[in-house]
């Protein structure tokens, strides 16, 4: 039964201070405790979890599923989402923005190590967003949507290392698993694509 009073498991002012010595200054006012974090994805999810927060603020929830990746039972994956507004802090005397200037250079220290603190191991990939404009062609929106989707479609397979890019198609591999996307609606360049896959 998980106890009700958190009295040991960090504090606002021992979050501030761990991301002042990873930053060598203050970049962020009301930062989570990783060991808070930490405590309570340990409570509530399994060993193979995959853990989405989309509020990921200063990226405590990666950081503390990398920390709890540290134990041989755990495997948890996570995907974290944030904006990248800037933060005004200290009066502001100094601005920052939250995703490519916090959250994505913390989950990389935290992975690869930065001065004394020797890196937990993983590894990290970063995506940015963006609308795709309307068109009057139905055929040119799916094209390009699936273009933009691309990525995603990886992250969905758990298939990144790009082997082949062709105007019509890409192909990734990993771990002895392949995809193909296609982006063509016309079908010359598909007997090629199947004759690449078919070679792998």
């Amino acid at each position: 039964t998980p106890i009700s009073l958190l009295l040991e498991k960090g504090s606002a002012t021992s979050a501030n201070k761990f991301l002042e010595d990873m930053f060598s200054g203050r970049v962020f006012d009301n930062p989570k405790p990783v060991e808070l974090i930490r405590y309570l994805l340990e409570i509530s999810t399994g060993n193979e979890a995959i853990i989405l927060d989309f509020f990921a603020g200063t990226g405590t929830t990666g950081h503390a599923i990398l920390d709890l990746n540290g134990s041989p039972d755990s495997h948890r994956k996570f995907i974290i989402c944030t904006n990248d507004d800037e933060l005004d802090h200290n009066g502001g005397k100094k601005k920052h923005k939250i995703c490519s200037d916090v959250c994505y250079p913390r989950i990389k220290k935290v992975i690869k190590g930065y001065n004394s603190f020797v890196g937990l191991g993983g590894n990290l990939k970063y995506y940015k967003t963006s609308f795709v404009k309307n068109s009057i062609s139905r055929d040119d929106l799916k094209m390009r949507i699936t273009r933009e989707c691309t990525e995603m479609l990886c992250l969905r397979e758990g298939i990144f290392d790009e082997v082949k890019a062709k105007p019509d198609y890409h192909i990734f591999e990993q771990n002895d698993r392949i995809m193909g996307v296609y982006y063509s609606m016309e079908r010359d360049s598909l007997a090629q694509l199947k004759k690449e896959l078919n070679k792998m």
